[in-house]
């Protein structure tokens, strides 16, 4: 949500590609921020290098991530200090993240990913999951996947969330979808040690 570029490269004949963007800090969910990318020295930029099974096939670069079936990647990631920012005076962050999904069979997909931060509200994070599509109804999606994450402040304990859904293809232009969380020792409410979350989405295309 920041104006911004990104380049892509592959230096070889293979997978493997290497990236690298840079945007302004100062994100906005509506607006237009080429000024604050030209006027404020304040940046967010990634270093990129990774292995993609959509290397040399002809998908947008746009639609590859959420397409990639089969990809691993390590990227870096720093952002300046923002003194002026509108919700808080944010400090200088860096950090590491990875990334490992790939295909075990033609119908299911695991992923494992995390990463670590110095300066970011995250001090470091790991979640690991599975996706499946059963082959007599390939429109539909099970998924659970289970999560850690430690909070950067050491007043906060560190939590653990779990969660598993199923989307209902109900017709071609028509989903639903029951999900269920369990929340562990939730960060940001030290009073209770569990929570159960129930949610339904219903998703129509046009």
């Amino acid at each position: 949500r920041g104006f911004g570029a990104i380049g892509l490269i592959y230096p070889t004949d293979g997978g493997l590609y290497v990236q690298a963007g840079i945007f302004t800090a100062n994100s906005e969910d509506t607006g237009n921020t080429i000024d604050s990318f030209f006027n404020e020295d304040e940046y967010f930029t990634t270093v990129e290098i990774g292995w993609s099974g959509l290397a040399r096939l002809p998908v947008p670069i746009a639609a590859r991530g959420p397409m990639d079936q089969n990809n691993v990647h390590l990227t870096l990631w720093h952002k300046d200090a923002q003194p002026n920012a509108p919700v808080l005076n944010q400090p200088e962050a860096q950090g590491v993240a990875f990334n490992a999904n790939f295909m075990y069979g033609p119908n299911t997909m695991w992923f494992v990913r995390g990463g670590a931060s110095d300066g970011w509200i995250t001090q470091s994070a790991l979640s690991a999951g599975i996706g499946y599509r059963p082959p007599s109804a390939s429109a539909d999606l099970f998924g659970i996947a289970g999560g850690w994450t430690d909070p950067a402040n050491d007043n906060l304990r560190d939590q653990f969330t779990f969660e598993t859904f199923y989307r209902y293809q109900l017709t071609p232009n028509l989903a639903i979808t029951p999900d269920l969380q369990v929340v562990m020792n939730p960060s940001l409410n030290p009073t209770i040690d569990s929570q159960l979350i129930l949610g339904l989405r219903l998703r129509a295309t046009f």
